[in-house]
C-alpha cells in the first residue's frame, strides 16, 4: 500500500495498523478494544480511514452488505448531562440525518415514543442498545471515539454514565 491521502491528511506507514483493524473487525470480539496514544497522533483519522474506506462498500450512500456500523465522535459534541448524551446518539425516526463522517455516523433511530420513554427513565437506553444490535443480521460494530467526555456525567444521582457505558460494552463483548 503506497501512502494515501485521507481527508487531506497523509498516512504514512500505516499498513500494518489498517491491517490490524480489519482483522478485529472480522472477528467475534470479546473484548474491547482501546486505542489509545498521545495527542495529534492520527488515531482518529485512521478508525475514519478503515470505516469510510475499508468497512463500507459504498460511503457515500451508507451502504454496507456486511456491517452495521455505528460511529460517534464525542469530541464534536457539546455533553454536559445524560439528556444531551442520548440527544447526541438517537434521532427519532422522523428526523432526516445529514450523515459526515466527521460528527456521526450510523446514530441509532427509534421512533418518539421509544425516545421519550428513555429521557423519562422508564426504558433502559443500554437495553435498547443491545435489542438494536440483536436484531441486526450484520456484524455489528461500535466505534466511540473521545469517550472520556462522558466523564462526570450522571444518568440519576447515583449512577455515572461513563461506568454505566463501560458495562454496556462489556456485556456486549462478554454476554451477548
Amino acid at each position: 500500500m503506497k501512502d494515501v491521502i485521507f481527508r487531506e491528511e497523509r498516512l504514512i506507514d500505516r499498513e500494518k495498523e489498517i491491517e490490524f483493524f480489519k482483522g478485529w473487525f472480522e472477528k467475534l470480539p470479546k473484548e474491547i478494544l482501546w486505542v489509545y496514544g498521545p495527542k495529534s497522533t492520527g488515531k482518529t483519522t485512521l478508525i475514519e480511514y478503515i470505516i469510510e474506506r475499508e468497512l463500507f462498500d459504498d460511503f457515500k450512500l451508507f451502504k454496507s452488505e456486511k456491517y452495521n456500523i455505528k460511529y460517534i465522535n464525542f469530541r464534536a459534541k457539546m455533553i454536559g448531562n445524560y439528556d444531551m448524551f442520548l440527544q447526541s446518539l438517537i434521532t427519532p425516526n422522523d428526523v432526516e440525518i445529514d450523515v459526515t463522517s466527521s460528527i456521526n455516523l450510523g446514530i441509532f433511530k427509534m421512533d418518539i415514543k421509544r425516545y421519550k420513554a428513555i429521557q423519562d427513565k422508564r426504558l433502559n437506553f443500554f437495553d435498547e442498545l443491545v435489542e438494536e444490535f440483536h436484531n441486526s443480521n450484520k456484524k455489528n460494530i461500535l466505534v466511540i471515539d473521545e469517550i472520556q467526555k462522558l466523564e462526570d456525567i450522571y444518568i440519576d444521582k447515583d449512577k455515572e454514565l461513563l461506568k454505566e457505558f463501560l458495562n454496556f460494552c462489556i456485556r456486549l463483548t462478554k454476554e451477548t
